[in-house]
């Protein structure tokens, strides 16, 4: 495909070389939040700062979503460059999410014809994209790891992200169960696999993690370097401890923060095709200790 456009005009050239510099950045972002950046080395800054400047309104809805992977790259690969101080960069960053926002509905207001299936089921993959950056922004660097009590607070953001998922794919809840046959997908986009897994491992009330995990279990969606099965595996995992001992949860007050998962951490051995995980619990008492939990699925 590049050897293609070799003898194709400047412009045609540029725009595919902006393309591949996107799902580059993508797969790069996924692979920071999958294994941490120190895993990873020194990465090279692919994007300056003023690159995930959002303009007035975008030409469409590919443009908004290019965008808003932009910031999500930026934010899980260390944000700007040029600036160091977290709490400016969580500023900038808000006000950044903010004309985000508000470029991507002056496009749907300026709209001649209204949105097509295909179309809103796009927009609706946009805006759960964005309520769950909006939500790790808040949370950046704010201890969230230590006091995982404080994800009880968006219940209702986690709500509205399932909702929006279960939208996407045309569930009916009532009737969808684990035994659904599978349907293979693969993108390189950032779709529903992430945000669902977070919501499954974050959201604490039994009944919105569990429409979570149900949505990764109810189709075979590959999103880049994110696994849809492995990811419904690790998050019944994280459920079952947590809940381990429990009578009956019936809301997130009923996990105790003693017993919630801060952290998973994967080591990957593509040989064996095996994923070693380890769960982490923090000693609420003494930020220096944890108690952890060791598995080995396959994969």
């Amino acid at each position: 495909m590049i050897r293609s456009q070799q003898q194709a005009p400047q412009a045609s050239r540029s725009g595919l070389v902006q393309e591949l510099k996107a799902v580059l950045g993508q797969l790069e972002a996924q692979a920071v939040t999958l294994v941490g950046s120190k895993a990873l080395g020194n990465i090279p800054t692919l994007y300056s700062a003023s690159d995930a400047e959002p303009p007035e309104s975008f030409r469409s809805i590919t443009d908004a979503k290019d965008s808003l992977d932009l910031f999500y790259y930026r934010l899980a690969c260390g944000g700007s460059e040029e600036i160091d101080d977290e709490e400016t960069l969580k500023r900038r960053g808000r006000r950044i999410l903010g004309a985000w926002f508000e470029a991507f509905h002056n496009m749907l207001r300026r709209r001649e014809t209204p949105l097509s299936s295909d179309e809103q089921h796009a927009a609706d993959v946009v805006s759960l994209q964005h309520l769950l950056y909006v939500m790790a922004l808040n949370l950046k660097q704010t201890g969230t790891k230590q006091d995982d009590m404080l994800w009880d607070k968006y219940t209702s953001v986690f709500e509205r992200l399932v909702s929006l998922a279960e939208s996407i794919c045309g569930m009916n809840m009532a009737t969808t169960t684990y035994d659904t046959p599978a349907r293979s997908r693969f993108t390189l986009d950032t779709g529903l696999v992430a945000p669902m897994y977070d919501v499954a491992c974050r959201c604490r009330d039994p009944f919105i993690r569990r429409r979570a995990l149900r949505i990764l279990c109810s189709s075979v969606r590959q999103e880049g370097i994110f696994q849809g099965g492995l990811a419904a595996l690790i998050a019944q995992d994280v459920i079952n401890i947590e809940e381990e001992g429990i009578a009956f949860a019936r809301t997130c007050a009923d996990i105790p923060v003693e017993a919630r998962i801060s952290f998973v951490i994967r080591t990957f051995d593509t040989n064996t095709r095996h994923v070693h995980l380890i769960f982490v619990r923090y000693d609420k008492s003494d930020m220096s200790r944890f108690t952890s939990i060791h598995k080995t699925v396959a994969f």
